[in-house]
This record gives C-alpha cells, sequence and structure tokens, in this order.
C-alpha cells in the first residue's frame, strides 16, 4: 500500500482590491477615470494598475465588483460608471447626490466575465469645482 495522495483545498476566496495611496484630482462636469497605484491584494493577477484596471485571468466565469470612494462637497450629484472592455457597461451606473463628502460604496451584481475582459471605473461630479477622492477602493471577488 503506497502513501496516500495530499491534495490542496481549493482557495477559499480569489479577487483583488485596489487602492489610490492618494487622492484624484476629479475635475468639475468631466468623467475622469480613476487611477490606482496599488492592489491591497491580489490572489490572480486580476490588477493592472499601469492601466488602471481589473483583468480578468483564465478560468474565471463571474464575478462581482465593489467600488467606494469620497469626493468632497456639499452640492450636486456625482456618477460612477464601470466600463467593460472599453464600452460603458450600462448595469452598472450609480448617481448620489453629494452629501458632507459621504461616498458610496457600491457592489454590482454578478457579471458574466471570460478570459481578458477588463474594467475600469469613472467618475463625474457637478458640484462646481475640482474635487479630490479620498479612501477610494476599487475590488472584485469571484463568484462560483
Amino acid at each position: 500500500m503506497g502513501a496516500p495522495t495530499i491534495t490542496a483545498a481549493p482557495a477559499l476566496f480569489r479577487g483583488c482590491s485596489l487602492r489610490q495611496a492618494a487622492g484624484q484630482s476629479i475635475p468639475n462636469a468631466t468623467y475622469t477615470e480613476l487611477s490606482w497605484d496599488s492592489a491591497e491584494y491580489d490572489t490572480d493577477s486580476f490588477a493592472d494598475t499601469v492601466n488602471n484596471r481589473i483583468v480578468i485571468p483564465a478560468g474565471v466565469e463571474k464575478i462581482r465588483l465593489t467600488i467606494g470612494y469620497r469626493l468632497g462637497g456639499t452640492s450636486g450629484f456625482s456618477i460612477v460608471n464601470v466600463w467593460k472592455n472599453g464600452v460603458r457597461y450600462t448595469p452598472f451606473y450609480y448617481q448620489c447626490a453629494n452629501s458632507s463628502g459621504v461616498g458610496p460604496v457600491i457592489v454590482s451584481d454578478v457579471i458574466e466575465v471570460s478570459e481578458g475582459d477588463y474594467f475600469e471605473v469613472q467618475i463625474y461630479h457637478n458640484t462646481g469645482a475640482a474635487k479630490t477622492t479620498a479612501e477610494a477602493f476599487y475590488g472584485c471577488e469571484v463568484v462560483k
């Protein structure tokens, strides 16, 4: 009788979380792509901080995205758009009224994906002057 074969348990979590080390200036009334400096974690090389996007690796079929930010201002509104493969991803659109610089945390529905798909984030606001993001993050988790 030979030695038993031991296999590693599958990873319970797969995904990434991107962060901004410093705030990013967002001009008034202009859609602006958010930039990401680093990944707090990245289990499967999802993070592409050079191109400011999350890229889907092989073997992933479904994901959920999470975006959070604060944008100073007490007037106007801000809009978050997600772009999938360079095209605005219509199911993911969020608009909120600015209130004392409190920002939203937005979680998507489950999104079907293929290897190489990529997602980018844009913010728009109309507070009357440029505003700087604070505590911005952008995450992805694989859904089974």
